[in-house]
């Protein structure tokens, strides 16, 4: 897959915590790693659209986004909660604008969630949840992922299955990321590059190897 540039700049003040972003990325799968409450889901928020008070530029592949309409912007978005529609079926939430509803089988069945396809998601376990709002990202055509913590509720086995098929879908159908996760083994398996984040700002943007290196040693000594 070739690299593009990938960069944003964003700004915002709230009670307690301020949020200045400003990278710049060539990897198509990248990361965004730090502590809890380092801005880490308020970036993606952002750069989906859905934090109006955040002022700045996103530019990703080569595409500005920021002025676009939310569903102008080619992203597709897995939140932590999933947000999927509640008294629908799992076919119906994973077709939910679909680009590409030929392929629900062959994504479902890769998910291992094939057999869930006609059940209402109100009876779905949190792993279910989050396959289902994979599945309906990967469907939907956008060629831009933002991926807020996708793979948590997942058994270990499973985690390392589904990763794997991700970065497969990746190269087959030139999708490109910004995954936030707290696993440290996630982030090396699925991002080429890390932003690592403190305190709403990005400390460095480093290969992914590296950046969780030097994350391991800022959380042994924080003050050095």
């Amino acid at each position: 897959m070739t690299a593009q540039a990938h960069e944003i700049d964003l700004v915002a003040s709230y009670p307690g915590f301020e949020l200045f972003a400003r990278a710049a990325w060539s990897a198509p799968r990248a990361a965004l790693f730090g502590p809890s409450g380092s801005g880490k889901s308020t970036i993606l928020e952002a750069i989906l659209g859905l934090r109006d008070e955040v002022r700045g530029t996103v530019r990703l592949g080569g595409r500005e986004r920021h002025t676009l309409a939310i569903q102008a912007r080619g992203l597709a978005w897995v939140p932590q909660d999933a947000a999927l529609f509640p008294h629908r079926s799992v076919r119906e939430n994973m077709l939910f604008a679909a680009a590409a509803r030929e392929r629900i089988d062959e994504v479902a069945a890769a998910l291992h969630i094939g057999h869930l396809l006609g059940r209402r998601t109100t009876s779905l376990s949190g792993g279910e949840r989050q396959r289902v709002a994979l599945g309906r990202a990967l469907l939907s055509g956008r060629d831009f992922l933002l991926l807020d913590e996708p793979l948590a509720s997942l058994d270990r086995p499973l985690r390392k299955r589904v990763a794997e098929y991700l970065l497969e879908q990746s190269v087959r159908h030139s999708l490109s990321w910004l995954l936030v996760s707290h696993d440290a083994e996630e982030v090396a398996r699925l991002a080429e590059e890390t932003l690592l984040l403190r305190d709403g700002s990005v400390e460095a943007v480093l290969p992914t190897r590296e950046a969780l290196e030097r994350a391991y040693v800022s959380a042994l000594d924080p003050d050095g």
